[in-house]
Formats: C-alpha cells, structure tokens, sequence
C-alpha cells in the first residue's frame, strides 16, 4: 500500500510539474492520458479526482469545457471530509491561476483563504513555491487596500518566494522580476516599472516560456491601462494573446481581448498613405500624442525598420510645429541618426 500510494504521487506530481511548467497544454494533454495508468488504476479516489481535475482545467484553458462543477464538489467534500490538505490546496492553486489569468484577482484569493489550510513542504511538496508565487500577485492586484493580515501574508509570500527563486535564477528569473514589477508599481516611476516588465517578457521568452510570458504581458497590459495609456495597453494586451495562444490557453485568449476600435482597423498601407498625404503648408492642427502612437504600433507590425523609422520621424515632424528634426537611435554602443525632411517631395534623407 505505501508503495502504490508513494506512486500514485510520484505520477501525479510528474504531470503537475509539467502543467505549471507552462510550455505547451497540448504536449501536457498527451501526456497526461498517455502517462496516467498509475493514478488512474491505483483506486485512490482522492488522488484520482485531484487528476481529474488537473486534466479538465487544462482542457477548459483550451475552451474544451464540459460540466465538471458537481465533481469537483464531490472531489472537494471527500478532501474535506478526510482532511486531505494536499489536493485541496492543489486544487485552490489550479484555480487561482486561473483567475489570476483572467484578472479576477479577489475570486483567486477566495479559493486560496477557503482551501489553503497549510503550506507546509511536507504536505503539498514543490507546488509550494507556484502557490505562493500566485498568491503574492493577486495580493497585489486587489483593487482595495490590503488588511493587515493580508499585508503581512503578501511580506511573507513575497520573502519566501525570493528566498526560493534564488536556487535557480535562470529558471526563476521571469517570475522574480515580475514580482518586483508588482510590488514596486505604487511608488517607482512608471518607466522605471516599464522596464521591469519587459525585462521579464524577456527573461520568459528567453526561457522559451509562453505562460510567463503571457502573465508578464497582462500584467504589463494592466498597468497601462490603469494609467489610461491605451495604445501601450494594446500593445501588450496583444504580446500576451500571442503568449496565450503558443501556451494553448486559448479560452483565456478569447477571455481577455479587447474589441479594437475602429480606427485601428486601417491598413498599414492606409496609415502610411494617410501620413503621406499631409505634406502641405497648410497642415491640419497637430494630432494628439496617442493618436501617432496608435499609427506607429500599427504599422509597426508590417514594416520593415528603415520603412518605420521613415514614417514614425515623418508623422512627428508633421505633427509638430518644427521644419526639422533629427532622429537618434541607439543600438548597443553603436548610435544613428535619421534626419532632414522635405515636404514638398515627401522625402526623408537617411
């Protein structure tokens, strides 16, 4: 017996890992049905519907939904009843990532304070660190003031996470400055809060990660937006539906986009041919700031560099009240300029 129940776990563990791992949920479904013959013929009905549950969240992640909810409150009165404090917290942790996902952060909480009775090592084993990891970012989410007991359960989350994240910093990289995004974004300059976010986009495509990358990107997204800067919230809203999608969390995908307006629909080619059309002296009051930024992401997505620079230095100029502009790039240790403009031919010199 203590051997079937030592692999039950072990099998269950293994498939866990791969799913907080965060590379493919498609790979993971594979192997979850391919790689489950132990659980599923152990007769462990606790550890069984902790699996089922496992595999149901990753197919609704992937909008392949069935009724799962009366199972689960079956799954969860027999953990209750048998104090069996793993799968609970295991199954607050599936959840609450899902909320977290989907910006519903006082609802991941809810699942974490009424199925969370311990975090003790012993008990739920390395899914520990992702519990904690989760927690700390849905506290800091709230949109109301933490409580003093949630404000000491964020310090302790936040310093145990550190502590853990040290063991493997490549690996943890993604997740550490994510959370030193978060936890600055109150007080530090929003660039300065900019960059830390995409410092950690990097870090998770670095890691070939598209989960990490996904959730820095929201997380990016949701702090543009609360600034009321709307083509930077765009812009990463749209990193993190591509992360999104390469996870297969395409039900989320869906969840969170945002309907564009209709003055996003142009072209790239109607962008570029409606900034080239206002060469003349008697040119329109300049268009507001948000206005070249949301052309610039736009045609960003289709333009080579030289092209873009061209139209992004031309829309600026255009848009202001100078003749001439010198635009400095630089790259590495390497700098460049882009400059001189004639309007009467449209033409930017290189």
């Amino acid at each position: 017996n203590g051997d079937i129940t030592f692999g039950t776990w072990a099998n269950f563990l293994m498939l866990f890992s791969e799913y907080l791992a965060g590379f493919s949920l498609e790979k993971f479904r594979q192997n979850a049905a391919q790689n489950s013959h132990f659980i599923l013929a152990s007769g462990d009905t606790k550890m069984i519907a902790i699996f089922n549950i496992l595999t149901q969240t990753a197919a609704s992640l992937q909008g392949k939904t069935q009724d799962y909810a009366k199972k689960e409150e079956k799954a969860i009165k027999e953990w209750e009843k048998d104090q069996f404090y793993p799968a609970l917290a295991w199954y607050a942790l599936l959840k609450a990532q899902t909320c977290l996902l989907r910006g519903e952060f006082d609802e991941g909480l809810e699942y974490c304070n009424k199925y969370v009775h311990t975090t003790a090592n012993e008990v739920i084993m390395f899914p520990k660190l992702r519990l904690l990891f989760v927690r700390a970012l849905l506290l800091m989410g709230k949109k109301t003031p933490l409580s003093a007991d949630e404000q000491e359960l964020l310090n302790t989350d936040l310093m145990k996470c550190e502590s853990f994240m040290k063991l493997s910093k490549k690996n943890f990289n993604p997740g550490r400055l994510l959370l030193k995004a978060e936890k600055i974004k109150q007080t530090a300059s929003i660039w300065e809060v900019a960059r830390i976010y995409d410092d950690a986009i990097h870090a998770a495509q670095e890691n070939k990660n598209s989960f990490f990358l996904a959730l820095a990107a929201l997380s990016a997204y949701r702090f543009w937006k609360s600034m009321y800067y709307s083509d930077l919230s765009r812009f990463y809203l749209n990193e993190a539906i591509v992360g999104l999608n390469n996870w297969g969390a395409y039900e989320i995908a869906a969840y969170v986009s945002e309907p564009t307006p209709p003055s996003e629909y142009l072209s790239a080619s109607q962008i570029v041919l409606n900034a080239s059309s206002r060469h003349s002296s008697l040119r329109a009051e300049p268009a507001n700031f948000q206005s070249i930024l949301d052309s610039f992401y736009a045609i960003s997505r289709t333009l080579d560099s030289t092209q873009l620079i061209e139209t992004l230095m031309q829309t600026i100029l255009e848009n202001a009240t100078a003749s001439r502009a010198i635009l400095i790039l630089r790259y590495e240790n390497e700098y460049y300029t882009k400059a001189t403009i004639d309007f009467a031919q449209g033409k930017i010199e290189m």
